[in-house]
């Protein structure tokens, strides 16, 4: 079977596919940009940290949306990670 990239629904699957790929595999990223990209470090952990606030506050508000928060445990989660 051949996939012609240029079918529209090959492309929006591997947009997709990347953007899901770029969310859950952050922790990659330091590694790469400092030692495969060779960027100074201090930029390395500013994307990286600034792609994993994004990206955990993107989700909270998903959450939010779809009321699938438990309020008791956010308070307990929120304390406990202030301390």
């Amino acid at each position: 079977m051949v996939i012609k990239t240029t079918e529209p629904l090959t492309i929006i699957l591997l947009v997709i596919t990347g953007r899901v790929a770029w969310h859950r595999y952050c922790v990659i990223m330091l590694p790469s940009l400092a030692f495969i990209f060779k960027y100074p470090l201090a930029v390395a952990i500013g994307t990286t940290t600034t792609a994993v606030i994004l990206t955990a506050t993107s989700g909270a508000i998903g959450h939010l949306r779809m009321r699938n928060v438990d309020y008791s445990t956010a308070k307990i989660v929120a304390v406990s990670g202030a301390v």
